[in-house]
């Protein structure tokens, strides 16, 4: 028998689902409830407990309990996989360093509650305008200077290598200290992939700015976007995800009731960070910094995005403004109305209608109508809630290839 086989023998299917279908109920042989996957009146979900299996006759999904698990949280087998492992009581994979991340996550956020963190939490509040009770959503916690390291001293050797294995602590050889903790006089945020699992670690140091982790074979920044663990749900039922850039954009849009938000933690996007928003949406809103390296980002990514079938909205705020800072001073509707009516399907248009000198002139301005045309076909299929036409798609993307420089 192997993991998975043992798994599902163990598990039971129906207390597995109810879990995130409470409504099911007993129905003779099987247990029925509404499809979580699908909008329905009459309930269409069968649960059979004795072959371990579902199937919905409305929406035709089915199969075991992996296959549950991997439709409901929007993850890959691998992932399901670990989920139900630890419901199974089994240790999984990495689930050392999992569980050595959460002990270490948890000594951070005592930090910041405890006469340490004095000083950070009023930067919090009251610099920053995060509430007591988003910090705890969020996991936000703080390294004290030398504190960490002063504790490290009594841990084995074995432990030390743990620590330098989840990326938190470095060795240094032939040196005063002979650790470097990363997180040290940090403000530390928890980096969480998509299934709430702490993977590695950010930071805002008064001096360095913003840091994070050492890269490991489990913790790569380019593979995940912060918050998603959070966001998944409403982003597949809004069908829409907005991205921002840095973890208190992410933070503080959230807390004002933005719940389908997500950060790069950069300007990049990575391959890996398109396919994850694939699974969830082909609607997105970018709201990068209004820096050099944010306007670049909102200028070639969405070329990029439309290459993925993804239908990239961008958004560029005044006067220099983050997206934080500009929720924080203007609040939520103002917000909402600037977005709604200053979001562009793509900056690169703007940019060719300035730069055209190398087209015949007729040629240019039936380019610059037929890719605004297009614009307003597209706009206009996203006011009525249906997907966008591939054919309008595919003639805009041409239409900006032809304008391309």
């Amino acid at each position: 028998m192997n993991r998975a086989e043992y798994i599902k023998d163990k598990l039971n299917i129906v207390n597995i689902i109810k879990e995130y279908v409470p409504s099911l109920e007993k129905d003779g042989v099987n247990w029925k409830a509404l499809c979580p996957f699908h909008k329905e009146k009459t309930p269409s979900l069968i649960v059979n407990e004795e072959k371990k299996i579902f199937n919905c006759f409305g929406c035709n999904t089915g199969g075991d309990i992996f296959t549950f698990i991997q439709k409901i949280n929007n993850i890959n087998f691998n992932e399901a996989l670990r989920v139900l492992e630890i419901k199974a009581g089994l240790k999984p994979d990495n689930q050392l360093y999992y569980d050595l991340l959460n002990r270490v996550s948890l000594f951070y956020k005592n930090c910041l509650n405890s006469k340490y963190g004095i000083k950070a939490k009023d930067y919090l509040i009251n610099k920053r305008g995060v509430k007591q009770e988003t910090i705890d959503e969020f996991d936000l916690g703080y390294s004290p200077k030398g504190l960490f390291l002063n504790k490290l001293k009594n841990k084995s050797t074995q432990e030390k290598s743990d620590l330098e294995s989840i990326g938190v602590i470095k060795y240094q050889e032939n040196r005063e200290a002979e650790y470097y903790e990363y997180m040290e006089e940090c403000l530390v945020f928890p980096i969480k992939n998509e299934c709430g699992q702490i993977m590695g670690f950010g930071g805002k140091h008064p001096i360095k700015g913003y840091i994070n982790t050492t890269t490991t074979d489990f913790f790569k920044k380019g593979n995940i976007l912060y918050n998603l663990n959070s966001a998944k749900n409403n982003i597949t039922k809004l069908k829409s995800l907005i991205i921002v850039e840095g973890y208190f954009d992410s933070i503080i849009l959230s807390q004002a009731g933005f719940k389908n938000i997500v950060s790069l933690m950069s300007t990049n996007l990575s391959d890996s960070q398109i396919q994850i928003i694939k699974k969830y949406c082909d609607n997105v809103v970018m709201i990068l910094d209004n820096d050099n390296a944010g306007l670049l980002g909102m200028i070639d990514h969405p070329e990029i995005l439309m290459n993925n079938n993804i239908l990239p909205y961008t958004v560029i705020l005044p006067n220099g403004n983050d997206p934080d800072e500009f929720l924080l001073q203007y609040g939520r509707n103002y917000f909402i109305d600037y977005v709604t009516n200053h979001r562009k399907i793509n900056l690169k248009l703007e940019n060719k209608i300035k730069n055209l000198t190398e087209l015949k002139e007729e040629t240019a301005s039936s380019l610059v109508n037929s890719a605004k045309k297009l614009e307003m076909d597209i706009k206009n299929n996203l006011k009525t809630g249906l997907p966008v036409k591939e054919d309008i798609l595919n003639e805009y993307k041409e239409v900006m290839l032809k304008l391309k420089a």
